[in-house]
């Protein structure tokens, strides 16, 4: 794209008011409109719309987009109202312009337009391409606390690296209740994603993402099942992809299901959380799991990490029992808190907003440190060590 001479297409169905826009554009020496019927792809597509066609519109730009006819779209319409700004933030608009054309405000719109664009080249120059660590965690059975890991060891990232950037992602389909542990109202979740597969880029993903007050940033699960066919492998791949580039540390709930999304995500995953309690219908299914793991060949196995959720020393299946049924060491125990975990879901916070002295809060950043800690020797992710590391494990 030549940010000198930004080319535009007027695709207008009222002579007058595409007149006017003409005139305007015309006398702003970066731009460059294209002539009636040229079907050339342009870098800047300015759309009207009127109450006749504001079903359609949506379907429009989709067309634009999956024809690659323009880069960006603005829209002009006489009815600006909130509902259309948020449809069309979704369908990745970048400006809705009100008409008649004031010539002010038209003009700063496309200055503002290509100052943002020359300041974006330039921030993509000095940037240094991010390599993501990915983890993803497990839950061997429904309610062993995936989430509330999951949550949590995102948010202990973001305090112990504030200087990096961590995104938490809710592939839990079904359950999904990222939101709720964070006590956030999020407008867009995956749906948003899959649907717009085609016009995906940081900026755009950066603009659906929900970010939390600690600055912890989260995709959400679909509130329903509708529109969950949308979120395939392909989909999944390219947006961990991405999120690689923007994000040092991408931590994903994926609930307890198994499916072909699960199967792109732990072949992406630096780590493999497999959440568990002391239970013998969870270790029955880890050891599932893992065999699973040992004959699909997602990914290495030296990426797995068993965590045991709700330990107590007065467990009647002890640590070792638990190490002796699955043939694998436990990682890390976390402790038995049920009121500081309990309390802080209610309330929509983090363990450490809630409970920050508790030997609940102080596992979980143990757990972090182990999941993260990166060796001096070598550079590599502590978590990628041998399976064979000692567990962790905290009195109670």
């Amino acid at each position: 794209m030549n940010i000198d001479k930004i080319t535009v297409a007027l695709d207008f169905k009222d002579d007058i008011e595409r007149q006017d826009l003409w005139r305007i554009i015309s006398s702003i020496p970066e731009y460059v409109i294209k002539a009636p019927g040229d079907s050339t792809p342009c870098d800047l597509m300015i759309l009207q719309v009127s109450d006749n066609d504001l079903s359609d519109v949506f379907s429009r730009i989709d067309s634009i987009v999956a024809l690659h006819a323009a880069k960006y779209i603005f829209l002009a319409t006489a009815n600006l109202d909130t509902e259309m700004l948020l449809k069309a933030l979704r369908a990745g608009v970048k400006e809705v312009m009100q008409l008649p054309a004031v010539e002010a405000d038209i003009t700063k719109a496309l200055l503002d337009f290509r100052k943002n664009l020359i300041h974006d080249v330039a921030k993509m120059k000095d940037k240094v391409v991010k390599q993501g660590i990915i983890l993803s965690l497990q839950g061997s059975k429904g309610g062993v606390g995936t989430t509330t890991l999951a949550v949590n060891i995102a948010a202990t990232l973001l305090e112990q690296h504030p200087d990096k950037a961590v995104v938490l992602v809710d592939m839990n389909k079904l359950y999904g209740d990222i939101p709720l542990f964070l006590g956030a109202r999020p407008i867009f979740n995956w749906i948003e994603v899959a649907r717009n597969v085609n016009r995906l880029d940081a900026t755009y993903l950066m603009s659906i993402l929900a970010r939390h007050s600690s600055g912890l940033h989260f995709l959400p699960a679909p509130p329903t099942l509708e529109g969950d066919d949308t979120i395939t492998p392909a989909v999944i791949e390219r947006v961990l992809t991405l999120l690689q580039t923007v994000f040092d540390f991408i931590v994903i709930d994926n609930g307890q299901s198994i499916d072909a999304s699960s199967g792109q995500i732990f072949k992406h995953s630096h780590i493999v959380v497999l959440v568990t309690v002391l239970s013998l219908p969870c270790l029955v299914n880890v050891k599932k799991l893992l065999d699973m793991f040992l004959y699909s060949r997602y990914m290495p196995l030296d990426r797995l990490r068993v965590v045991a959720t709700r330990y107590s020393k007065k467990s009647e299946i002890t640590l070792k029992d638990a190490e002796k049924s699955i043939n694998m060491k436990i990682f890390h125990a976390v402790v038995n808190d049920y009121y500081s975990s309990m309390s802080a879901i209610n309330q929509g916070k983090t363990v450490s907003e809630v409970a920050p002295k508790s030997d609940l809060c102080k596992s979980i950043k143990e757990l972090t440190e182990a999941l993260f800690s990166v060796t001096k020797d070598n550079g590599r992710v502590g978590g990628l060590k041998s399976l064979l590391s000692g567990s962790k494990v905290f009195k109670s």
